[in-house]
């Protein structure tokens, strides 16, 4: 081997590595869009009062920052060691329009490639290695709204919530 061969199989590796974290942060775009199909929101993006900042209604967010920065992209931080990309999507929730502040909540998701096809799993940090994947995104899509439905779903007259096993989020 020489150099030049050394430079030529670094550049395929990188341009390969390149592309497949784009298509990654693809599939993120994919769940997201079928989760927007499928609840319908507002086509109008809804508008912070403060900096008139526009967003939509359904969006993918960082979960391995603090701060929670919408529409803004994932960090290298939201790569797992084991190629898996972990994400949110949120869901902004208002009575109306004009109501500030808005509500979210946000479940925890994770894309990946097995055997070039996409999965999707709840991202647990507890229980990474037992993450049930999927590539069949309306199972997935069905698995998300069943966690939605019994979030919603709790009476606070019977007791209080549980821990959830798949953690969803509410910004205030």
């Amino acid at each position: 081997m020489n150099y030049e061969t050394m430079i030529g199989l670094w550049t395929q590796q990188e341009d390969l590595f390149k592309r497949w974290k784009t298509d990654l942060l693809g599939q993120t775009e994919v769940l997201r869009l079928a989760v927007e199909t499928a609840l319908g929101p507002p086509a109008e993006h809804w508008e912070e009062p403060e900096t008139g900042k526009k967003h939509r209604y359904v969006d993918i967010v960082d979960i391995t920052k603090k701060e929670m920065p919408r529409g803004e992209g994932l960090s290298r931080e939201a790569l797992t060691p084991n190629g898996a990309l972990v994400f949110g999507i949120s869901i902004t929730l208002e009575r109306a329009p004009d109501q500030h502040p808005k509500n979210f909540y946000q479940v925890n998701l994770m894309a990946k490639y097995d055997d070039n096809r996409p999965e999707y799993a709840f991202f647990d940090p507890k229980h990474l290695e037992d993450a049930e994947w999927t590539s069949d995104v309306d199972q997935i899509l069905a698995m998300i709204f069943e966690q939605v439905e019994g979030y919603f779903s709790i009476n606070p007259y019977l007791g209080p919530r549980e821990e959830l096993e798949i953690g969803f989020l509410k910004k205030h």
